[in-house]
This record gives structure tokens, sequence and C-alpha cells, in this order.
């Protein structure tokens, strides 16, 4: 009996492409127009970043029903990697440089797309998000649609019960938790952009700055068992008091709505992001109830996912949004 193929547990994630000013073409129409165009891998092959990445579609399939499949992949043109030795009896083992084979270069990381109309399913694998992002505005620019390209944006999509809840009813607070060192500067500064670290970072930075002259204090440890929480509450005593001016508070429960629709829009990027979003009639919305993203166990393929395997997946997972009715909300 043939062994099972081993897998990865992978996530992946919804977004909905949004072109800003009026735009009647979707996503998928201009990537399929581009991928009629450019043949060859050479020709999907774009600067990717510091540090001499580049990045390419380097396969694509176009299905009828479900949309174009992508696959991404990032690398360092002429790039080594290293081995190590097998264990020995030798003292030490031995580390050297070794060259990807003749016309290859080592993958640092690929990521699994699938497009359909202006909905957008990802899976990484070792590349982040924002390659497929980059991917999809530098083969636009390539087109001739520069000023297209420059309008495009990956949103992230909450659940839409959860918005009419804060549209219907308003926010009365916004509750933010984490332990002091994840609000950290130190472990947060790679996830700036993200509104709730950075009000984390905010209240770790002011702890920071009390501290600064005290040499066993002033830098914040992995384990101090502290947690940090920021009430962010409309001042309803303070509306009591003005109940004769109409438009006393207006600006600051809009503030309120406006803040925890953006946080929720955010919360795919992070799961480990500590919110609690509390409305007027006193619903509490959690960032575990917003997510649109899933996990799968797709089969490996060296160090990346097998690529039918990942695309059988996103399929799967577009046809069960389309179930819920999120892909048409």
């Amino acid at each position: 009996m043939p062994d099972k193929p081993k897998t990865k547990t992978k996530k992946i994630y919804y977004r909905r492409a949004v072109f800003s000013g009026s735009n009647a073409r979707t996503l998928e129409s201009y990537l399929l127009k581009a991928h009629e165009q450019f043949h060859t891998t050479a020709s999907r092959t774009f600067p990717g970043g510091v540090g001499g990445f580049e990045i390419s579609g380097a396969h694509y399939k176009k299905c009828k029903n479900t949309g174009l499949y992508l696959q991404i992949v990032s690398y360092v043109p002429g790039q080594p990697t290293s081995t190590v030795s097998k264990p020995s009896d030798d003292l030490v083992a031995k580390i050297e440089e070794a060259s990807a084979p003749p016309g290859s270069d080592f993958m640092e990381g690929d990521l699994f797309a699938l497009v359909k109309d202006n909905d957008v399913l990802l899976c990484p694998s070792g590349a982040r998000e924002n390659v497929a992002l980059a991917y999809f505005l530098q083969i636009l620019e390539k087109m001739g649609k520069k000023k297209t390209a420059r309008t495009l944006e990956l949103e992230r999509v909450a659940k839409i019960d959860k918005i009419k809840m804060i549209n219907k009813n308003g926010v009365k607070e916004i509750q933010l938790a984490s332990s002091l060192y994840e609000a950290s500067i130190e472990h947060v500064k790679a996830q700036e952009g993200n509104s709730v670290n950075a009000l984390k970072r905010v209240v770790a930075d002011q702890i920071k700055r009390i501290f600064s002259k005290d040499a066993t204090l002033k830098e914040i440890q992995e384990k101090e068992n502290i947690n940090v929480k920021v009430i962010i509450r409309f001042n309803g005593k303070e509306a009591m008091k003005h109940q004769k001016e109409p438009d006393f508070g207006i600006i600051g429960k809009k503030r309120l709505a406006e803040a925890s629709k953006k946080l929720l829009q955010e919360t795919d990027e992070d799961p480990d992001d500590g919110f609690k979003i509390v409305t007027w009639d006193n619903n509490e919305i959690s960032a575990n109830d917003v997510r649109v993203s899933e996990k799968y166990r797709i089969e490996k393929f060296g160090k990346s996912l097998d690529r039918a395997n990942a695309w059988e997946k996103l399929e799967e997972y577009y046809y069960q949004l389309q179930g819920t009715g999120i892909i048409a909300q």
C-alpha cells in the first residue's frame, strides 16, 4: 500500500481586489490578458524589493468556472545555500556553501493564488502576501496599465454580519489587550501598519519611558507576566450633561464605529490580535468572530507545497465562501 503524501497545515486568506475610482474591469480580466501577452517566465519576472529578490509567475492555469490559478515564486538570483554534513564521528560538522544547479536558483518562498473576478484567495508558503500584490502591480504596469495599477489594493474583508451589527447598533467601546511584552516595540516593530499593534506599542513605549533611568526595568522582558489593557470608550456621563446639544458626541461615536471596522478589516493579518468591540446593545465582537480565512492540510513538495493540491484547496475554499455568502457580500 503506497505511503500517504506528507502534508503541511497552511492558511488560505480571502481578499478583495479594489480599484479606487471608476473601473469596469476586474483584476481577473487584467491578469488573464497579461498572461496571454507574456508567454515566458522571463517576461513575468520582476524586482522583488530589497536584498536582490526577484518574483516570478512560475505557473498559471485558466479555468472558466473558477478563474485564474497562479504560483508566484521569490528568490535571489545566484544566491547559494548552506549545507551541513551528516552526524558522524568527526569532532565538528562540515558546513559549506552550495550553489543551485545550472539554470536554477534556490527558491526563498512561493505563494499560490486563485483570482476570480475581484475575489482573491491567497495561500502563502514561505513568501509574504505582499509578493502577490507586487506581482499584480508590476504585471499590470508592464501591459501598459500603470494608472490602473496605482489604484489597486487587496482589501481584507470582515464578515458582513458583524459590520451590519456595528452600523445598526453603534459602538460603545473598544478593548485592546495583550501582554506587556507582546505590546513592546521589540515584538511588533515588524508589523507596522496594523492599528491594534500600533496602539499597544504606544502604551509599551510610555512604560519604557517611565523606567528609562532604571537599569533593571528599562527593557521589557518576555516573562514579566504583566498584561496591558486599553479601553477606548464613549463618555456617556459627559453626554448626559450636554443633552441639549444635539451634535455633542456625534463625531466621537462615528470615530469609534469607523475604528471598529478598521480593526475587523485588519484582523486577518495577525491571528493573535486581542481586541473586543462592545456595541451599544452590549453585543461583543472579538477577533475570532470575523476572520475570513481557513486552515487546510496541503501536500508537501520539498520545502514548498504540491501545486495541484494547493490549487485544489483554493478552489474548495472558494466554493465554501460562495456557499456562505462571503463572496457575494
